[in-house]
Formats: C-alpha cells, structure tokens, sequence
C-alpha cells in the first residue's frame, strides 16, 4: 500500500511540475504557444498522411486504394492545420480540459486515501473538485477565445500544478501520521 502510494505521488509530482511549467509558459505566450503546437501537430498529420500514401503506392503485393485515400484524406487535415492554425487550435483547451479533469480526478482518489489515514482531508477534495471544474470550463468555454482562453488556461495549469503538489504533501503527512502511529503501538 505504502510504495504504491509513493509512486502515485511521484506520477502526481512529476505531472504537476510539467503542468505548471506548460502553464506559465501559455501565460506567457499565449497565441504563439497554441500557434505553434498547432503547426506541428499539423505538420505531423500531414508527415503521416504522406507516408501512408507512399506506402500504399510502393506495396509490393498490390496496389492499396485504400490506404492512398485514408492518406490523403489525413494529409489533407495536415495541410489544413498548417494553414490555418488558429482555427485547428482552438480545440486544444478541449484537450488541456480533459486532461485537468483526469488529474483533478486523481487529486480526489488522494483525497480519499488521505481521509483514511487523516481528518483534514476536506481541502485536498475540494482542490480536485476546483481542479474537475477547471476542465469543463477549459473544455466547454476556452474553445474560440485562443488568446485570452489559453491565459486563463495558464493560470488553471499552474492552479493545477500547485494543488497537486499541496494534495501530494498532504498525502505525506498523513502517511507519516500512519507510520508513527505504527511504530508508537509497536513499543
């Protein structure tokens, strides 16, 4: 139990710290942040349609129709991504959304392991709740304010980074509690 929730904090910690990171720097950056991600998101449909339309034509059995079309049809996205980037990306804090509700769900298991071993556990709850909450606002209103939306974005990931980490401390403080607990009933 004990090593399986050292190496749940260290996912969370190493997770949290490369969240806040992304977050300052699309608070930083905002539009160039998403502009870029979306480029090379673009530039790697289109490398992937591409190779699939290669393979497709050099298959040494038979021709693959098939694969040429979905080839095509996924370098097509690629090139539209890389024309018109803002418009790919204003899905991206869909995505930056769902990934903020898995942790915040992550945040609450935390939650309630530390409820086993601790009382104050409340906070540690109600910041996975804030953390849910903050996705499905990444996801249902970030979409089409790309500047603006991916600031706020910024600041939920660095909201986000920094409670996981407070939810991780928490988690070792209630362990703690459990070991001097143990060893106090030993003697």
């Amino acid at each position: 139990m004990i090593e399986k929730l050292k190496k749940i904090r260290l996912h969370v910690t190493f997770s949290a710290l490369l969240t806040i990171a992304l977050g300052v720097v699309i608070l930083m950056k905002p539009t160039a942040t998403v502009l870029w991600i979306a480029k090379v998101v673009g530039a790697i449909i289109l490398i992937v349609g591409a190779v699939m339309i290669i393979g497709s034509l050099f298959d040494s059995k038979k021709l693959q129709t098939s694969g040429i079309v979905v080839g095509g049809i996924i370098a097509v996205i690629g090139l539209w991504v890389l024309m018109r980037p803002t418009r790919a990306a204003s899905i991206i804090p869909a995505v930056i959304g769902v990934i903020m509700i898995l942790q915040g769900v992550e945040d609450l298991e935390m939650a309630f392991k530390t409820k086993r071993a601790s009382a104050r556990w409340a906070l540690s709850l109600l910041i996975g709740v804030a953390n849910i909450i903050f996705g499905v606002l990444c996801i249902t209103k970030g979409i089409g304010i790309i500047s603006f939306g991916m600031m706020v974005v910024g600041a939920m990931l660095i909201f986000d980074g920094l409670s996981s980490i407070f939810v991780v401390h928490r988690a070792n403080s209630a362990e703690r509690g459990i070991i001097i607990d143990v060893e106090a009933d030993d003697f």
